[in-house]
């Protein structure tokens, strides 16, 4: 229950709650962190498929799924990933358990926030679009404030040195997804070429 707990408490006392989570890293419970995220993938379906359509960048046809899901999924665990082998590297403090655990609690303002979006886009109209994006965008800034005090604070980093790790942090998410992109590409020309050559192979086996 209390890891629950510290979900409301990363909106008010962030600073506080990420203290908590890296005394008890030893015992974070995988159940809750599912469940915040499970939250947040939930939250961004629902946002999709019932905001308002004069203030959706993305029509309800053109909808895919699986693509909204890794547009939450993918960056947090790119970013967990990717402070966890920097700080790694230059003698940080943090588990990459703790790690995964600040990144997703830093979805809390998306979570919250998102029911509290969709309502008022069923409120404002067109000429209000630009209001609506500006406190789409506030949200999203308010979860990578968030990440970055986490990480702050499970590193036990100043300031200056945070910002200088974010900046390899997000330089090292670059570098792995090029990588993935790559080795799917590579990996898609290797299957298409065998394809090819075991068609070959069966015409002239005729």
């Amino acid at each position: 229950m209390k890891w629950l707990k510290y979900f409301v408490l990363t909106l008010f006392h962030p600073v506080d709650t990420f203290y908590l989570i890296k005394k008890n890293r030893k015992k974070i419970s995988k159940l809750a962190i599912l469940a915040v995220l499970a939250a947040a993938i939930a939250m961004k379906i629902l946002y999709v498929y019932t905001v308002n359509f004069t203030m959706s960048t993305t029509s309800v046809a053109d909808a895919n799924a699986v693509i909204e899901i890794g547009v939450i999924v993918v960056p947090i665990l790119l970013w967990a990933i990717a402070s966890y082998a920097v700080m790694t590297i230059c003698g940080g403090e943090s588990t990459i358990g703790e790690t995964i655990a600040i990144s997703i609690y830093s979805l809390a303002p998306y979570i919250v926030c998102t029911p509290v979006m969709i309502a008022i886009s069923h409120i404002f109209s067109i000429s209000e679009l630009a209001f609506f994006t500006g406190m789409n965008i506030a949200i999203i800034a308010w979860v990578v404030v968030l990440l970055f005090v986490g990480f702050m604070q499970s590193n036990g980093l100043k300031f200056s040195h945070a910002l200088g790790f974010t900046l390899l942090s997000v330089v090292a998410m670059a570098l792995i997804a090029v990588t993935i992109l790559l080795a799917f590409g590579l990996g898609a020309q290797i299957v298409k070429f065998v394809q090819e050559l075991a068609a070959e192979i069966k015409f002239f086996m005729r």
